[in-house]
C-alpha cells in the first residue's frame, strides 16, 4: 500500500496516479502502467538509485516501528510529504524552503519560462516603409501618431520646433510611428530614425477634451505628437506650454465653444488662473504678455481656418499693448543693443539692410522672445526660494523658540493693590432720620 510520502515521491519523478475500476493505477513517466504499488516502487528505486544498506522498502509493521522510534516533529514521512506539496508549489517557494534536489537525485521539471523578454519595438528603414507596414493592419490615412519622438539636425542634437523657419538646415525626426487609431503599445508601433525633414506644424484643438495637440507635417504624412523622448522633453516643455496656453484663450474667445468674443484680458488671465495654466510664471498676465507674439500669431492662423476675427477683439488689442510694454516686440534698433564678439576684435559692423537681413532680424527677435521668458521663469523660481522648490512631502520649516524668548513678551506677575478704598454697599439717608427707629424707615412693599 503506497503512503503519502510515496506518492510523493512518484509524482516528482513525473508520475501520476489514475483510478481505473475502482483502483489506484500508477502510470510513470515514459507512460509505464502498475497495477501495484510494490511493482512501480521498483521503478523509484532503480531512478533513485540504490537505498542506503537496512533500509525497509515494504511491509506495513516494519514502517510503523520505524516511524514510533522517530521524536515526535521529525517523521521521514511528513517531512517527505511536505516537499512534495512544495514541488506542487512551484518554483518560489522551493527556493523559500532551500531543498536541495542534487542530494535527493529528482529532477526538476518547471511547467512555464522563469525567463521574461523585454517588449521591443519594430523598427523601419524609412518613414515609407513604416507606413507600408501600419497600413496592412487596416484601412490608413495621411495622419498618423508620434511618440518617443526627437526633433534634431543632421548632427543628432535636439532642436525646438518654434526655431524651424529660421533653420540653415533641416529638422529631422526620430521615434515610433502608430496609426490614427488605435493602441500605442510599442508592439503597435514602427520605430523609425532620422525620416522628414519637417516641413511646417500647426496646432490643433481637441474639442472633446479642450486640449491642444501639436502636428506636425512632411511631404509624406501628418503625425499627431504624442510624448517625447526622455532627453528633449526639456526643449519640446516650452511649446507645449504655450499649447496649452493658447487651448485656453480659444475656449474663452471663440462662441463656436463656448466663449465670448468680447472678453477682456482680465477675464482670459482668470481663466488662465482657474486652469492652473502658465504657472512657469508670476502670474496669468505676465504668462500673457511673455507668450503675446505666439498667441497673436496662432489667432492669425484661427481666423484664418475660421473665418473668425478674434485678432481684432478686445482681448487682442490689450495683449498687443501688454507686449510692448515689456518690450517683447521688436524695437527699432534690430539688434536691440545686443551684440556679442570676441575681445579685443574691432567693432561690430552695423547692422545689414538687404534682402536676407530681414530673415536675421526675425531670427533675432525669435532668440530675444525665447531669452525674455527664460528669463522671467528663472527670476520666479529665484524668488519663490527654497520653499517653492520644497516637495509634496515636506512641510513647513520648524523654528526653534526658547522659552526665555516667549517668557519676555509677558510682564512678571505682581501682587494685587488697591488704588481706593472699595465698598460694598452705600447708604444714602437724611442727617435727621440718624435716630429713628429703623421700623419707622419708609418701605416699598
Amino acid at each position: 500500500m503506497a503512503t503519502s510520502a510515496d506518492l510523493a515521491s512518484w509524482k516528482a519523478l513525473g508520475g501520476r496516479v489514475e483510478e481505473r475500476k475502482k483502483r489506484k493505477c500508477f502510470i510513470g513517466p515514459q507512460g509505464e502502467t502498475f497495477d501495484k504499488w510494490s511493482e512501480a516502487q521498483k521503478l523509484v528505486q532503480s531512478l533513485q538509485g540504490p537505498m542506503p544498506s537496512g533500509a525497509k522498502t515494504d511491509g506495513v509493521k516494519s514502517q510503523t516501528k520505524k516511524r514510533q522510534s522517530q521524536p515526535e516533529g521529525k517523521n521521514p514521512r511528513k517531512k517527505a510529504a511536505r516537499v512534495g506539496a512544495e514541488e506542487d508549489a512551484g518554483p518560489a517557494r522551493k527556493g523559500t524552503r532551500q531543498v536541495n534536489y542534487k542530494e535527493d537525485g529528482r529532477g526538476v521539471s518547471l511547467g512555464k519560462a522563469c525567463t521574461v523578454k523585454a517588449e521591443s519595438v519594430p523598427e523601419a528603414s524609412s518613414e515609407q516603409e513604416a507606413h507600408a507596414l501600419l497600413a496592412g493592419e487596416g484601412p490608413t490615412s495621411r495622419l498618423h501618431r508620434l511618440g518617443e519622438f526627437q526633433l534634431h539636425d543632421r548632427a543628432g542634437e535636439g532642436q525646438p520646433l518654434e526655431r524651424l523657419d529660421h533653420m540653415s538646415e533641416p529638422l529631422l525626426i526620430s521615434g515610433t510611428v502608430f496609426r490614427a487609431e488605435g493602441p500605442t503599445t510599442k508592439a503597435k508601433g514602427q520605430a523609425v530614425r532620422s525620416f522628414g525633414p519637417v516641413t511646417g506644424w500647426r496646432l490643433k484643438l481637441d474639442e472633446a477634451s479642450g486640449n491642444s495637440q501639436i502636428l506636425l507635417t512632411t511631404e509624406a504624412a501628418e503625425y499627431t505628437c504624442l510624448r517625447p523622448a526622455a532627453t528633449y522633453k526639456a526643449v519640446f516643455e516650452p511649446l507645449q506650454q504655450q499649447a496649452a496656453i493658447f487651448a485656453q484663450i480659444i475656449q474663452g474667445l471663440s462662441p463656436q465653444l463656448g466663449g465670448d468674443a468680447k472678453a477682456s484680458l482680465d477675464e482670459v488671465a482668470a481663466r488662465l488662473a482657474r486652469a492652473k495654466v502658465g504657472k512657469a510664471y508670476a502670474g496669468p498676465r505676465e504668462a500673457l504678455a511673455m507668450n503675446g507674439a505666439f498667441v497673436i500669431g496662432q489667432l492669425e492662423l484661427w481666423d484664418g481656418t475660421k473665418g473668425t476675427k478674434l485678432t481684432a477683439s478686445p482681448f487682442a488689442e490689450s495683449l498687443r499693448q501688454e507686449v510692448e510694454a515689456v518690450g517683447a516686440w521688436r524695437a527699432q534698433d534690430p539688434g536691440a543693443g545686443i551684440t556679442i564678439r570676441d575681445p579685443g576684435s574691432n567693432p561690430p559692423a552695423p547692422a545689414a539692410t538687404g534682402p536676407g537681413s530681414a530673415e536675421g532680424d526675425a531670427g533675432m527677435q525669435a532668440d530675444l522672445d525665447m531669452a525674455r521668458r527664460l528669463q522671467a521663469q528663472l527670476d520666479v523660481q529665484q524668488a519663490r526660494g527654497p520653499q517653492g522648490r520644497r516637495g509634496a512631502g515636506q512641510g513647513a520649516p520648524y523654528i526653534k523658540i526658547s522659552e526665555e524668548e516667549i517668557a519676555d513678551d509677558y510682564p512678571m506677575p505682581a501682587q494685587y493693590s488697591k488704588v481706593e478704598e472699595e465698598m460694598d454697599e452705600l447708604l444714602l439717608m437724611e442727617d435727621d432720620a440718624f435716630n429713628l427707629d429703623p421700623d419707622s424707615l419708609p418701605r416699598r412693599l
